[in-house]
């Protein structure tokens, strides 16, 4: 019996063990151990570092493989792993110490986690906290990232970004840039800039789609911050408004609403002269492209028309211009009779004086009637002096421009000529002194800027050839202002509703107008331009 007692405790023990190793919560297979879980670290600066440690045990019954040791997490940046940059194996009851270390690269309280990926079948990855404190200056960009939504192709809008500085120590801005098609940032402080703890600016984002897409922007601030650049991101996106129609028919008399304005000074006597006996020559030009026009030669500060607006019903219309011109070649005559208006402070700065005479068409005043809705505009400035206006009452010639374009309405509907001395050098005028023509700079600017003609006060500039090229730049043949700046890909144009190739015109931006190079509409052609708009923002 005893005998039998053995063999049965035997018996027992044998089946105990088997299932002892079938049993699914004992140590067989792959195990892993980290040691601590934790790892706090100390308050550090920026220039600061502190190691820390854990340490990977394999607990298990065979090898355990450990694939990577990373640092994970938003703060993970401020943590390095030291001693393991690859795969390695652990056989059973082996260990291996993981040495973590810790500097600051955000301010204030910093976590993140170190993982260890492995082959253990008790858990595929292991974790250890990793927490810390910076001392240090950080910024923060709010918001970030920022969706300034969906806008027409054209049209800006703007929103606030917050540059703040979340940490301990003071942080110095060198540079903030922004990147991408559309985007732009405006900040008027000067840089570097330092900020406080807790300090901030505000700058202002903008953004202008130009095309109907979805957009990215990159705004970029440079400090001396332990992250060196952050970079806030951006996103929107262009919209395409309706198609516009624009169309023009014209009757065999197109209008044209014509402006003279002359340098009054004593060295102009013998242009003045040159101009007031060449206006019938100019109106034989000008009655080849239209009978429909109106003339006004502008006078004093205020500048009113002298002689009255002239048409083809004004009774010796050719004299009366005369007249009017010569009321500022005479010394005396400004002050007399129907030159009594002509005393002008601006005699050489003759954009002021056009632009007053702009000002002054309304309902009940000097020059009421003289612009209308369908008619060019078109001035006609005669000077042997630079444009002087700058000098005299603070403003520029394109500033002049733009309120003359800004008063008739359509930058496209304005053309500023000019008779003056050539740019850069000026030339020989031969005028009753004999004396040389400065250069006509400021003139030749605005003339440049709306289309117009130049001609060179030495030359023959009444010659006929030139004096046709004055009236053809006196109707709207050539030149068709669009309501709308365009994307000019997406214009077309028709006359008497056949298209017309890209090859005969082109989309100029400054005038926002559609400019025929050759082949201009004939008078009394219709003429349609259908396009899409860049934005009408308002």
């Amino acid at each position: 019996m005893r005998w039998l007692g053995f063999v049965l405790a035997v018996g027992c023990t044998a089946e105990n063990s088997l299932n002892e190793i079938k049993n699914p919560e004992d140590n067989s297979g792959v195990t892993i151990e980290v040691e601590p879980q934790a790892l706090i670290f100390s308050a550090l600066s920026a220039d600061e570092q502190e190691v820390q440690s854990f340490t990977i045990r394999s607990v298990g019954v065979e090898p355990l493989n450990v694939d990577v040791v990373s640092i994970i997490g938003e703060q993970a940046a401020s943590f390095t792993v030291l001693n393991v940059g690859t795969t390695f194996t652990l056989d059973p009851g082996d260990e291996q110490v993981i040495d973590v270390a810790f500097s600051p690269l955000d301010a204030n309280e910093i976590w993140a986690e170190a993982l260890v990926e492995s082959n253990a079948g008790n858990d595929d990855q292991a974790l250890v906290t990793l927490s810390a404190e910076g001392l240090i200056g950080a910024l923060d960009v709010s918001p970030n990232p920022l969706n300034l939504g969906e806008h027409y192709v054209g049209c800006e809008v703007d929103n606030d970004v917050t540059i703040t500085n979340v940490g301990t120590e003071a942080v110095t801005i060198s540079d903030i840039s922004q990147l991408g098609d559309g985007f732009g940032v405006a900040f008027e402080q000067a840089l570097p800039l330092t900020l406080q703890p807790t300090e901030l600016i505000t700058v202002d984002l903008t953004f202008m789609p130009l095309q109907e897409s979805e957009v990215t922007g990159q705004l970029t601030i440079v400090s001396d911050e332990p992250m060196g650049t952050r970079i806030a991101e951006q996103s929107g996106s262009g919209l395409l408004q309706n198609q516009v129609t624009q169309e023009w028919e014209f009757a065999i008399d197109p209008p044209a609403d014509i402006m003279f304005s002359v340098d009054a000074s004593c060295s102009m006597s013998d242009n003045t002269t040159q101009l007031a006996s060449n206006f019938s020559a100019f109106i034989t030009q000008l009655s080849n492209y239209s009978t429909n026009w109106q003339v006004l030669v502008t006078g004093g500060d205020t500048g009113c028309n002298v002689g009255g607006i002239l048409t083809p019903n004004t009774a010796n219309y050719a004299t009366v211009f005369q007249q009017a011109v010569k009321c500022k070649d005479d010394f005396f005559s400004p002050y007399f009779g129907d030159c009594s208006n002509m005393g002008s402070s601006y005699t050489e700065s003759l954009l002021t004086e056009a632009r007053n005479a702009i000002d002054n068409t309304d309902a009940g005043e000097c020059n009421a009637g003289f612009i209308r809705n369908e008619a060019m505009l078109h001035m006609i400035l005669v000077s042997d002096e630079p444009e002087q206006s700058d000098q005299l009452t603070g403003e520029t010639w394109q500033m002049l421009a733009d309120q003359i374009i800004a008063k008739r309405g359509s930058a496209g509907m304005v053309r500023i000529s000019s008779i003056v001395g050539d740019v850069p050098n000026g030339c020989q005028s031969g005028g009753w002194f004999g004396s040389d023509a400065d250069p006509g700079t400021g003139y030749v600017d605005a003339t440049t800027y709306t289309n117009g003609v130049f001609l060179s006060i030495c030359d023959n500039w009444s010659d006929p050839a030139n004096l046709q090229l004055l009236a053809e730049t006196s109707v709207l043949l050539d030149a068709y202002p669009l309501d709308y700046g365009a994307i000019e890909e997406t214009i077309q144009v028709s006359v008497n509703t056949f298209p017309v190739s890209e090859d005969y015109w082109h989309y100029d931006t400054n005038t926002q107008s559609v400019m025929f190079d050759s082949n201009a509409p004939q008078e009394g052609s219709s003429v349609t331009i259908t396009y899409i708009p860049v934005g009408l923002c308002e």
